[in-house]
């Protein structure tokens, strides 16, 4: 029986294209890597080139920047299928209905031994054998064959040499083995002249992996949109496509291309543009571009090939092919074909032919085709450099490295089959606005989030309905505008809730008044959750606060138990939104030891006074409260606690001056109600009647801060001393000391008082309790002494003039008035006026104009009214 690629026909396809990828092993010869380690796989990583990144020759001249703006998803890899053909080792052997196609069993047997007869004649360097077309007439070979050029090229779509040329490029490199394989999978165009559409989708699928830097990433991008909803071709052939994937909408109005699954390939063009207008495209990013190299229609010289393939990834490219080239097995094919071009692949790399070889020593180029698997080299070929015209109409794409998205976290991460949870905090890097959010299970659909926020470049929020999931783990995708995506790997867990279960609690018991945090084992545990202690024995309910949910097997709770709590065997009871459990006698509450108090230090205090205590003991419990007290009146004092410890309490108490002296008993009481108290341990000092017998000096002059000290009996703080006449205020002492009982000392500020106000005033000593004495005509109020004027300095002064003056004499008090005068003339006060000690007067006069001129009389008055004049003192000139 035939083999099925020689009776399953190919369909007659009008442009044939081919894919340069790199030069790769042939005979056993290794292809070493240009590339160092060093560098990131799929970037640019010539030594010469100063700045790295992805491209490293600068874009062409004028060449257009386009902006991203189509949506995106992951690229979906399959392998291409022509759906009227059937698929066998991964190559579509496509069904024609003219066997008048095709050559007998017995024609293709002695065609291809023709062929490998001239090959051996000619000394060439490739095999040929059966293929997926050997079977094919010349005639309906040729039919496969032919290149659409444009109609016109704009000059911004040529390039020069790149400017950054390496001098000393390897010998061999190949886009397929540069640390990874940054192809993608060789694909079938089946019945029609596409090859345009696959050589120009396969330079753009290498050129997404490299400014994602991903070679495992083999996205699949649909050829069929390129016939279908653009005008750059058909089943007739075609020309480069590369502006659908860059700037150029297409019939649809939308720039990018889907991905195979959203319009998979049919082998022929229909008669309008059926992809979804939802469907996501893939665009290439802000800042690239295309062009020809070199001059359109040249061919480009090796070395500039190379610098092209090596600095931007596999490219475009066209040659001759002839008919015996549908029979290449493997080798390295050469011709001298001239004419036109008629086929486009895509050159990955290249190699120099080994020793043994016809062409040894010379360039070959390795390129991939889209005849599918069955055909040269498992789909690629090898070609020698100048051989048919390959290279012409050479093209390239460029762009920027675009930053991948990256998932490391969610929260909450899980969330209950069937329901909608919000996404509060998803973190990663390099989100984008527009960026769309799914979960993503092997095997099944993937859920699409909703309400999409990027917050920031690292965290975002959106809403997932989880109706359709199912139970287990998924994967957190987010796929920026543009189709560049990111991964979390198994971060998120649906939970197909049941009612919970505990097994166990760890502490398992408490002591009233305290706060345990435990540990609860169980299953299906998941937020949110409910836990809480009962027991039948008490109607108080003690809920766990805060519930951390660590797994569905495992969560922690705090419960705080009240003072107030029944002791014994409490029943836990956990609840999720599915239902709740019961689980008995899990928990113990325990009472908590009465306290009981040893000592009290100090042990004594006085009324009137605050005292800071420390009151020792054990078992005394956070909350206690503490009192002075008599049996009959436990808590006739409270106390303040200012801090405490199991085994002592420091506090304050303020013993009021109410409250009569004696021993008082000290009490505790914890806040479970446990009382200790220490009987008669506390001796409260009480007021008695303050008496004094002397006070030192007796007497103070008005107008004077009088210091003074008293001699007495039964002085305490917050005694108050004050000066008692009849039918006057009291006046009442400052800074009153009390330095031990027998002595006490303050200050009086005694005010400028009439003569009828001053004489022997009572000293009156007293306590707020109530206690007091009287000490009759103890203090003497007496007067200031008579003011005496001696000189004034100067002693003349010009009419209309202002003079200083300084009067000099005894017994001058503040505030003193100072005034000339004569008997014919009103006097003039001396105006700022101040007073140094109680002997000299500095004053200013401001003689009139027409102040009488002669002598004038110079009197200086005294608060309280004395006078002293200096008669004929002051001229005025």
């Amino acid at each position: 029986m035939k083999h099925i690629a020689h009776f399953i026909p190919l369909l007659i396809i009008a442009f044939i294209c081919v894919s340069v990828v790199g030069a790769e092993v042939f005979n056993g010869h290794s292809v070493p890597s240009p590339i160092s380690s060093s560098i990131s796989p799929g970037l640019h990583s010539a030594p010469v080139v100063p700045q790295g990144g992805y491209i490293s020759p600068a874009p062409p001249p004028q060449a257009s920047i386009y902006r991203v703006i189509s949506p995106s998803s992951s690229a979906i890899v399959t392998t291409n299928r022509c759906t009227e053909c059937n698929e066998s080792d991964n190559t579509a052997d496509i069904q024609i209905a003219e066997r008048s196609q095709y050559l007998s069993v017995n024609e293709e047997d002695a065609e291809i031994s023709r062929i490998n007869k001239y090959i051996k004649d000619n000394r060439l360097d490739w095999k040929a054998g059966k293929t997926s077309i050997s079977n094919l007439t010349p005639e309906s070979f040729q039919k496969m064959l032919g290149y659409k050029p444009p109609e016109s090229v704009p000059p911004d779509k040529q390039s020069p040499e790149p400017e950054m040329m390496i001098a000393s490029l390897p010998d061999s490199f190949s886009w397929r083995s540069n640390n990874g394989d940054w192809t993608t999978p060789v694909k079938n165009q089946g019945q029609c002249g596409s090859c345009w559409a696959f050589a120009g989708t396969s330079v753009f699928e290498s050129f997404w992996e490299r400014i994602t830097n991903d070679p495992n990433l083999n996205p699949d991008f649909a050829e069929q949109y390129l016939m279908d909803c653009t005008n750059l071709g058909d089943c007739n052939g075609g020309w480069i496509p590369f502006d659908a994937f860059i700037s150029h909408p297409g019939t649809d109005g939308k720039i990018g291309t889907p991905s195979e699954s959203s319009l998979p390939y049919q082998a022929y063009k229909r008669p309008s543009c059926t992809l979804s207008y939802s469907a996501e495209r893939y665009r290439a990013p802000s800042g690239s571009g295309w062009s020809y190299i070199g001059t359109y229609g040249t061919i480009p010289n090796e070395n500039t090939l190379k610098n092209y393939i090596y600095n931007y990834g596999p490219i475009w490219a066209t040659f001759i092919v002839d008919n015996n080239f549908r029979t290449y097995t493997g080798g390295y094919f050469s011709g001298s074909a001239t004419g036109n071009t008629n086929h486009a692949i895509t050159i990955v790399g290249w190699g120099i032919v080994p020793a043994g070889y016809n062409n040894a020593g010379k360039t070959y180029w390795i390129c991939k085709n889209s005849w599918g698997t069955w055909w040269g080299e498992s789909g690629y070929f090898n070609i020698v450099a100048g051989s048919n015209k390959i290279g012409q109409y050479a093209a390239y794409m460029y762009g920027v490295p675009v930053p991948v998205p990256t998932v490391t976290s969610i929260s909450p991460a899980s969330g209950i089959k069937g329901q909608q949870v919000n996404i509060t905090n998803l973190q990663g890097t390099n989100f984008e606005t527009g960026a769309q959010v799914e979960l993503r299970r092997t095997g099944y659909p993937s859920i699409k989030a909703t309400n999409e926020v990027v917050a920031s470049s690292t965290s975002m929020t959106c809403t997932i309905d989880l109706t359709n999931a199912v139970e287990g783990t998924y994967d957190i995708a987010v796929t920026n505008p543009g189709g560049i995506a990111g991964t979390g790997s198994q971060l998120f867990t649906v939970i197909d809730l049941h009612i919970p279960t505990v097994t166990s609690i760890s502490p398992a018991s408490g002591f009233v008044g305290s706060s345990v945090s435990t540990t609860i084992s169980g299953t299906d545990f998941v937020n949110p959750m409910n836990v809480s202690l009962w027991s039948s024995s008490s109607p108080k309910i003690i809920t766990g606060n805060p519930v951390t949910v660590s797994s569905t097997t495992r969560m922690s709770s705090t419960f705080s138990i009240p003072y107030d709590t029944w002791t014994g065997s409490w029943n836990i009871r956990v609840s999720n939104p599915n239902g709740e459990t019961d689980r008995h006698n899990m928990f113990t509450i325990s009472p908590l030891s009465a306290p009981k108090l040893t000592s009290i230090t100090p042990s004594s205090g006085t009324v009137g006074n605050t005292v800071t205590v420390k009151i020792s003991g054990s078992n005394l419990q956070t909350g206690a409260e503490v009192w002075l007290g008599t049996s009959g009146n436990l808590t006739e004092i409270p106390g303040r606690v200012l801090s405490q410890t199991k085994t002592y309490i420091q506090a304050d108490f303020s013993l009021p001056w109410s409250v009569p002296g004696g021993l008082r008993d000290v009490t505790i009481k914890n806040p479970d109600g446990q009382i200790s108290t220490l009987q008669k341990k506390f001796n409260l000092i009480g007021a008695s009647d303050p008496v004094v017998t002397k006070i030192t000096p007796p007497s103070g002059i008005i107008g004077n801060t009088v210091p003074f000290t008293l001699t007495g009996t039964n002085f305490i703080n917050g005694l108050r001393i004050n000066l008692i006449r009849s039918g006057q205020d009291p006046l009442s002492a400052q800074n009153i000391r009390v330095s031990r009982a027998t002595s006490a000392s303050g200050q009086f500020v005694l005010p400028l008082l009439n003569s009828s106000e001053q004489g022997a005033w009572d000293l009156v000593t007293s306590y707020p309790s109530g206690n007091s004495s009287t000490f009759t005509g103890g203090f003497t109020i007496s007067p200031l002494p008579a003011p005496k004027l001696t000189s004034i300095t100067p002693s003349k002064g010009m009419a209309g003039k202002t003079i200083t003056t300084t009067i000099v004499g005894s017994n001058f008090k503040f505030p003193v008035e100072v005034m000339i005068w004569s008997d014919s003339e009103i006097g003039l006060p001396g105006i700022n006026t101040v007073l140094t000690g109680t002997k000299t007067i500095r004053t200013q006069l401001a003689i009139p104009a027409n102040m009488e001129k002669g002598k004038k009389n110079l009197t200086v008055t005294n608060p309280d009214g004395q006078v002293s004049t200096l008669s004929n003192a002051f001229t005025v000139l």
